[in-house]
């Protein structure tokens, strides 16, 4: 089974027009890009307990469906496990896929569970592989899963460079298309176009997860108060 790849930092190039404090676009790498397309598989209960655990906060009344399944007694389902498999779905992955999971101590930690037959890894209680139902051990790594490696593992290729817009809508990037995306937003004066890198981490992963929740300025919502 392979290595479990360790957290390293991840970081997006935010350009913005330094006057109005508009921002244009960010440029990616590949394992940036992984960690934000990681977010479309995260289970909503996880996405939830993620949230409303946290100082960024849970919006909306999801979270309330949650807490219900928690505060119901477990003579109301039908199965003993139904219970367990709301609140703690087996999300099971390929080891190369990127994880938005908290690494700091004081934050909320997830047991991980491996099968030994198939390259998946659980971040549930459960302890049972979806796949051939086989009993999973716990695995004893110090680190939790994070992000790729960046050896070829994840979901984009590494070849290139990535545009991600304020709305989260992701491109390949090259000279041209920064050139015409400027175009597109009537920039005359290139003096007035600044760059900054920022983190992008657990927290930020957080807030960027609330923020798509919410409208479409993601990175602006995010990262404003960084933009000089």
């Amino acid at each position: 089974m392979g290595s479990v790849a360790k957290t390293r930092k991840l970081s997006l190039k935010i350009l913005y027009d330094k006057k109005s404090k508009k921002v244009f676009f960010a440029e990616a790498d590949n394992a940036a890009v992984d960690f934000l397309f990681y977010i479309l598989s995260l289970p909503l209960t996880t996405v939830t307990s993620l949230l409303s655990k946290s100082e960024v906060g849970m919006v909306g009344c999801l979270n309330n469906l949650r807490k219900s399944v928690k505060n119901l007694d477990e003579i109301y389902f039908l199965e003993d496990k139904n219970k367990e498999l709301l609140l703690n779905p087996l999300h099971s992955f390929s080891i190369q896929a990127p994880l938005l999971l908290p690494t700091n101590k004081k934050r909320t930690t997830y047991e991980i569970y491996s099968c030994s037959e198939h390259d998946v890894y659980s971040i549930s209680s459960m302890t049972e592989c979806t796949y051939c139902y086989n009993k999973t051990s716990k695995y004893e790594g110090n680190e939790l899963i994070a992000v790729p490696d960046g050896q070829g593992s994840g979901f984009v290729k590494s070849l290139v460079k990535y545009i991600v817009m304020d709305n989260l809508v992701v491109k390949p990037i090259s000279q041209i298309s920064s050139i015409c995306l400027l175009k597109d937003f009537n920039v005359k004066d290139l003096a007035n176009v600044h760059e900054i890198m920022v983190d992008l981490g657990f927290d930020e992963g957080l807030k960027i997860l609330k923020a798509s929740m919410e409208g479409e300025s993601v990175i602006s919502s995010v990262f404003l108060h960084k933009l000089v």
